[in-house]
């Protein structure tokens, strides 16, 4: 759930079953950033939201470090003398990858400390036998975040969880306030299927 900045204008990437969710996100910036496009990326009914404007907008609530690098085009290693590699080669066939990770310091008030739960329940959200859990992977970070957030807005039994797997497992276990309750099933049409 970090934020990678290979394509400069995602937002976000949506799965078949997210469908409900993404049109809501359309919807509610269409109108402030004329760039936002809905582009379907594979069979699977997979879909990503472009928009140079408001990925700029979501960029400046992370902060950014390099994690790797991805190849800009096909590179026949078989041929290319390994040894003989310099920075040109690399600046010249490769990008840096930026992975980042949401600041805590951009929240101002409860309801914006609201919001964003919100918006992490109903994406990652999932209520089984009374009980709440938000699960990320490979996001330990943000889910401390969560963890921290649900105390300060006074959700009670709350408990990160961490397990290893391949992807890491990162789950939060919570009572929600009667408040944070009220949000939660005031936008739980967003998670329903298509």
């Amino acid at each position: 759930m970090k934020r990678v900045t290979i394509f400069k204008d995602r937002v976000d990437k949506y799965y078949e079953g997210e469908k409900s969710l993404s049109v809501f996100i359309d919807s509610s910036f269409n109108n402030t950033y004329p760039d936002l496009v809905s582009i379907k990326t594979n069979n699977m009914g997979w879909h990503e939201l472009h928009s140079e404007l408001l990925a700029k907008e979501v960029d400046k609530f992370y902060s950014y470090e390099s994690s790797g690098m991805i190849a800009k085009s096909d590179i026949n290693f078989d041929s290319t003398n390994l040894d003989s590699l310099t920075s040109d080669f690399y600046r010249a066939n490769f990008d840096t990858i930026y992975t980042g990770n949401i600041r805590s310091d951009i929240f101002q008030n409860d309801i914006q400390k609201i919001s964003f739960i919100t918006g992490v329940y109903i994406r990652f959200g999932e209520l089984k036998d009374f009980n709440y859990s938000i699960k990320t992977y490979n996001s330990g970070g943000k889910a401390k975040l969560f963890a921290k957030l649900l105390e300060e807005l006074g959700s009670t039994n709350v408990q990160y969880k961490f397990v290893k797997n391949i992807p890491i497992n990162h789950i939060v276990n919570f009572t929600p306030s009667d408040e944070l309750k009220k949000y939660f099933e005031k936008y739980a049409y967003l998670t329903e299927p298509n």
